[in-house]
């Protein structure tokens, strides 16, 4: 009789407890109100979904034009459009006196802006007055190239420019496809390795001492 007592006993306690969980895993209002008036706050507040991407813009030209560049931007931003362009103008003679860079930099800047045109949907040329440099002309075809979207400042001038400078435009592409052909079939270096003579890394094939270098077995 007591064990049957001590088990009812038992059981109700457990009960009770069941019912503690079931309260604070659901927030009931009377054990965590404010916890449920949060989330009710929230669940009522309409969620705001942008209906599309906006397009992602390169400006391409040269930078003795700085008064352009900053007209580009401004519209294209108006127009809802992300622009993306060069850090400084160093051909402006606002901005580039102070500016010295060597002819490395200068290579090293315009492969950043590759970089800029993968990142962008399409690219603005800003052909004032129809010049297009050197430059511009291999980011130009750089886009052609990669499939993205090309507008001129100047339309007319733009379309004059790529028919009589076609074959400009294909060294430039030849260039560029034949870069990537080269990373594709370039091998993976491995290593690298601890040399067998003097114990210092080296990578495969670059060891000074016995021409070659091998993993330690």
């Amino acid at each position: 009789m007591r064990d049957m007592q001590r088990r009812q006993v038992r059981l109700q306690r457990q009960l009770s407890s069941a019912r503690l969980r079931g309260r604070l895993l659901h927030c009931e209002p009377a054990t965590v109100p404010r916890l449920r008036d949060h989330f009710n706050i929230h669940a009522a507040l309409p969620m705001t979904i942008p209906q599309h991407k906006p397009t992602v813009v390169c400006l391409c030209g040269s930078t003795r034009f700085h008064e352009a560049w900053l007209k580009a931007a401004f519209d294209e931003s108006l127009a809802g459009r992300i622009t993306v362009g060069v850090a400084f103008y160093h051909c402006a003679r606002e901005h580039g006196e102070t500016v010295g860079i060597t002819p490395e930099q200068k290579t090293d800047l315009d492969d950043l802006h590759l970089r800029r045109i993968d990142l962008a949907d399409e690219i603005l040329v800003l052909n004032v007055a129809g010049y297009i440099g050197e430059s511009t002309a291999r980011e130009l075809a750089y886009a052609i190239v990669n499939r993205k979207g090309v507008r001129f400042l100047v339309p007319q001038a733009g379309e004059d420019y790529l028919r009589m400078q076609s074959h400009k435009l294909g060294v430039f592409a030849a260039e560029f496809a034949s870069q990537a052909t080269a990373r594709l079939r370039k091998p993976e270096a491995r290593g690298p390795y601890p040399c067998r003579l003097c114990h210092d890394p080296h990578f495969t094939n670059e060891c000074p001492h016995d021409g070659g270098s091998r993993p330690v077995s």
